[in-house]
């Protein structure tokens, strides 16, 4: 049995986050993903509750002073918050979580759940992809497209701080890297959970039997003299 994994993805504005998290919970079993809650406006094809919880400034604020987020940034004017009580029930039900956050929340999350936690960073595979895929979207002011495509810069600064770097040139071939990386991340030994005890057991068993064998053995040959 593993431990569950908290699994951090990040990307500029139009790095195709988004579309890789939507075929990644349909791959990994057991998985779901944190809906943050913000303060942004919401766009014209997000249900809320199910893209984002959206709030206002003030009601976010209070929930900031009553220490409800595990996590949470302000990104072009708008604040978005990870949900400390939505963290605790997915783990104690089995789950791992997909977060798509920022790298500072990814810097947060990594303080707080060190153990469990993997970090992936999205690339675009170039500047032009970026901008039309951010553009194609449509669902901002093309001065708001504007500042998030200017802003990639500072994001892809922090591309060295994560475990995986990913190019997004394929959502297929990114989405099956990412369960690779996944499955890899379960098998390692300090996440394999009742593994020392597996081995203790196996050492007792041995042990037993080695003991049997002997006492055998001296019967055997004391029959044989």
């Amino acid at each position: 049995m593993t431990s569950n994994l908290i699994i951090v993805l990040s990307a500029p504005s139009g790095g195709g986050k988004t579309s890789v998290i939507k075929r990644l919970l349909a791959c990994v079993p057991r998985s779901v993903v944190s809906v943050s809650v913000t303060t942004r406006p919401k766009r014209f094809n997000e249900i809320d509750g199910h893209d984002y919880r959206f709030t206002d400034h003030a009601s976010f604020k209070a929930m900031i002073e009553g220490n409800a987020f595990l996590e949470y940034t302000e990104v072009f004017g708008n604040y978005y918050g990870t949900l400390r009580s939505d963290v605790e029930s997915h783990i104690k039900k089995g789950f791992d979580i997909v977060f798509d956050i920022d790298w500072k929340g990814a810097h947060i999350l990594r303080s707080e759940m060190p153990k469990n936690i993997i970090t992936i960073f999205l690339l675009p595979p170039s500047a032009h992809d970026l901008k039309n895929r951010l553009f194609a979207r449509n669902t901002e002011e093309n001065r708001q497209q504007n500042t998030r495509f200017s802003g990639a810069c500072e994001d892809l600064k922090h591309w060295s701080e994560y475990d995986y770097v990913l190019i997004n040139d394929n959502l297929d071939e990114t989405t099956a890297q990412i369960v690779n990386i996944i499955n890899v991340e379960k098998l390692k030994r300090e996440r394999q959970e009742g593994i020392a005890s597996f081995v203790d057991q196996l050492c007792f068993d041995i042990q037993d039997l080695n003991y049997a064998i002997s006492n055998f053995l001296s019967s055997s040959s004391l029959r044989g003299a």
